[in-house]
């Protein structure tokens, strides 16, 4: 932990190969630990999202996608991410909305 403060997207991934649908969840996230040592997995509604988390961690991968230096950088990326893959809409994905860009925690858009 130290006095910068980090700027990153991520990707959450579920490992279990036996389960096919919704396996992953895209975010963005500011701290002031490391992205590396982070262990913020989101702001996920998704309840199924919610318990296998809880019930299963071990199954979960955190991938950093990008550091930014600013939290509006990191938000751009977070939306053009989520629009270019449709997250709201993807089967694979447990993000209920797409980022539109407004610059408060949870206020996407579908």
């Amino acid at each position: 932990m130290g006095d910068s403060i980090y700027h990153y997207t991520y990707l959450i991934e579920d490992m279990r190969p036996e389960h096919p649908t919704k396996r992953l969840y895209m975010g963005v996230r500011s701290s002031r630990d490391l992205p590396e040592d982070d262990s913020y997995m989101g702001s996920s509604t998704d309840i199924e999202f919610k318990n296998a988390l809880r019930n299963r961690s071990k199954d979960f991968k955190k991938y950093i996608l990008r550091i930014f230096n600013t939290r509006e950088a990191a938000l751009l990326s977070e939306v053009a991410y989520h629009h270019r893959m449709d997250v709201a809409e993807h089967p694979l994905f447990w993000n209920k909305r797409n980022e539109c860009g407004s610059f408060q925690h949870g206020s996407g858009c579908k």
